[in-house]
């Protein structure tokens, strides 16, 4: 329904143009004109700003009237900004800076004459410098660097670099002293060897030798010249320390050890045998071999000692040589330590910086990028690595993208604001959601929309013999092209609803004027269901035409009878030529009509199925006793509790009108 235009606030006389607001029909403020600048409230589709001075909201042609900002002598008249009585009025008066009469805006031109369709405005390309990142969501600022903590690259490198070729070259140096003392130990275990094999066919021959003699004195008892044989075989050969002769009851009787004691037990059993032992404080091989003489108690046993002394000098030998190669493999793998660490240092160095100076390059252009400056690209050195260089390249892209994203940010950000303004316009046009009550008959309804804007809408108009026109109209989609037609038919339906005489004010007149008004709205690209009902409030007869909408349904309080008000016709926008038969009728007491788009019974929920029209007479036959206005939010609140878990896909409109004397005071019951 169209406002008033209201009185103009700096002069002029209201005007005469019909031009339409930024997006579709509005009221502009009427302000810095002659005769009612932004002073129309028209009927055409002013969808975007027009070209021209000060084209802004309204288009058509002429700025602000034929004199610009006043007629008399000089700008705004001699008085520029005059002070004294009707300044930007239409008096006179001695100005602060000149004397003069004149009038701030005595033109007769009108701002916007007509229906005119406005083109946008290129976007103004902000300068790249002035743009922050923080336009997407960032924190408050950058990050300071300086507080980053941390080694740098180069410094890591040197780092690890010298780590490792510490560690290569002590395990050289551990593995060459570990291999070192290996060969010794195996020098030494081979000559302690080779030494007992010695002593071992040593004692086998001596053994051999003194077996016939130790054998006759052991069966003989006589000991006397034994001891003399043993005596004289130690002094006869160095090596061999001691000779001792055993019984069979492994008592000594004979030893060359002059202090020895003779019968002293053996103290092992008298078998084959090679063990270490010691003579006088120094470390001996003891060869034991049994002699059998003929005794029933057993053999006696011939143990010939044999001195270590060699074997000890051999080995001390080995480990001074030991001693020596290891300091010589320790000296050299020093030497070599050293020379690696050099050698790696200089290498890591070059490296590093050849490393790190790409990465220093990315890391300031990315703070560039932060604070702003879009136009910031690297060159991707060759010297840091295919990672690096690919990072250049992935940075140099990121760089790319983040601007067309900010452009195209600034785009979306303008097309908020206009579809912010088309739905406040939407709301302006359509009803409020408070019930209308005229006659017999209250009447609410509300349209909910799936996006920003809608395609739905529905209105309310009272005609003159107590007469109401309800209409409702779903455009085919959502979003601000449908909402945009959506309001367009909504302001032309209402206007031609105005002007027409009473006599033409029949349901299929109107409804070949929407369908018309919508095919040269939408050319073919969009259509629409819509149902237009004239009901009597009085007497409750009404003629209903509709195009290609859901019927209305009907349930009786009184009676409890539920039917369906059909009425059948072409869609709307479809063609030119449509065809829309009339449904007459008569509401009786008690009555509740429900009209609604298809976005309520075609809601789905979790499981994808339908809401449908079984569960919307369900609802009108559960909530019946509520008043008009709660049944409406009754059967909205159920559509969304069995879409729960689903978002809304379709724009929803739900209409309720209820018929009887006691609607008009009807209130809120326990349901």
């Amino acid at each position: 329904m169209a406002t008033p235009p209201q009185p103009p606030n700096r002069g002029g006389d209201p005007g005469t143009g019909s031009g339409i607001s930024r997006t579709g029909l509005g009221q502009s403020s009427q302000s810095d004109g002659g005769s009612g600048s932004h002073s129309g409230l028209g009927t055409g589709v002013g969808i975007l700003p027009p070209t021209g001075t000060h084209g802004a909201y309204d288009g058509g042609t002429g700025s602000h009237g034929t004199g610009t900002h006043g007629g008399g002598t000089g700008s705004h008249g001699t008085g520029t900004h005059g002070s004294g009585t009707g300044t930007h009025g239409t008096g006179t008066g001695t100005g602060t800076h000149g004397t003069g009469t004149g009038t701030r805006g005595t033109g007769t031109g009108t701002h916007g004459t007509g229906s005119v369709t406005g083109t946008r405005p290129p976007l103004t390309r902000v300068d790249q410098t002035a743009i922050s990142l923080l336009d997407l969501g960032g924190g408050d600022r950058p990050p300071d660097l300086t507080t980053v903590g941390g080694l740098k690259v180069q410094h890591l490198v040197l780092m690890s670099s010298t780590l490792l070729v510490l560690l290569v070259v002590v395990a050289n140096g551990v593995a060459s002293v570990v291999s070192t003392q290996r060969q010794f130990e195996l020098n030494a275990a081979a000559s302690t060897t080779r030494f007992q094999d010695q002593a071992r066919e040593l004692g086998q021959t001596l053994s051999n030798t003194l077996s016939l003699t130790v054998s006759s004195a052991l069966r003989d008892n006589s000991f006397g010249p034994l001891t003399e044989v043993v005596a004289s075989l130690v002094k006869a050969n160095p090596n061999v320390v001691r000779v001792q002769a055993f019984n069979s009851e492994l008592e000594s009787v004979a030893d060359s050890d002059k202090a020895a004691k003779l019968g002293t037990p053996l103290g092992r059993p008298a078998t084959k045998s090679w063990v270490i032992s010691t003579f006088n404080g120094d470390p001996t091989f003891e060869y034991q071999e049994p002699v059998n003489y003929g005794s029933e108690s057993g053999p006696g046993v011939l143990v010939l000692s044999y001195s270590a002394a060699e074997l000890q000098r051999q080995l001390a030998t080995l480990d001074a040589e030991k001693q020596a190669a290891v300091r010589e493999v320790t000296l050299r793998t020093a030497a070599l330590a050293v020379g690696f660490l050099v050698v790696a240092l200089v290498v890591a160095m070059v490296l590093a910086r050849r490393i790190s100076k790409p990465i220093d390059q990315l890391t300031h252009s990315a703070m560039q990028l932060s604070n702003g400056d879009l136009s910031v690209r690297v060159d991707p050195a060759k010297g840091g690595g295919r990672e690096v260089v690919a990072l250049g390249y992935v940075f140099n892209f990121m760089a790319t993208r983040l601007t067309l994203l900010l452009d195209g940010a600034r785009q979306r950000a303008a097309l908020e604001r206009d579809i912010q303004v088309a739905r406040q316009v939407q709301e302006t046009i359509q009803p409020t959601r408070d019930p209308f009550v005229i006659g017999n008959l209250r009447v609410a309804g509300v349209c909910v929309s799936a996006d920003a804007c809608g395609g739905d809408w529905w209105t309310r108009l009272q005609l003159d013999g107590g007469r109401i026109a309800l209409g409702l109209g779903d455009v085919t989609g959502h979003g601000l092209s449908t909402s945009l037609i959506a309001a367009s038919a909504t302001s032309g339906f209402v206007s031609a609803l105005r002007l027409r005489e009473a006599s033409e004010q029949k349901a299929d007149v109107l409804m070949r004027g929407l369908n018309q008004t919508m095919f040269d709205l939408a050319r073919g690209q969009h259509q629409m269901s819509g149902t237009l009902a004239l009901i009597d409030s009085q007497t409750g007869a009404f003629e209903i035409a509709a195009g290609g909408h859901p019927p209305a349904y009907v349930f009786n309080r009184l009676t409890g009878r539920l039917s369906s008000l059909t009425a059948r016709g072409s869609l709307l926008g479809a063609s030119s030529e449509g065809t829309f038969p009339v449904l007459r009728g008569s509401l009786k007491e008690g009555d509740i009509v429900v009209w609604y788009t298809d976005g309520v019974t075609e809601a789905r929920n979790a499981e994808g199925r339908l809401y449908e029209t079984q569960r919307l007479t369900q609802a009108l036959q559960r909530y019946a006793n509520l008043p008009c206005e709660q049944l409406r939010d009754a059967v909205l609140a159920d559509v969304n509790e069995f879409s729960a878990g689903r978002s809304q896909q379709d724009d929803m409109t739900v209409i309720v009108a209820e018929f009887g004397a006691d609607a008009r005071f009807a209130t809120a019951q326990p349901g």
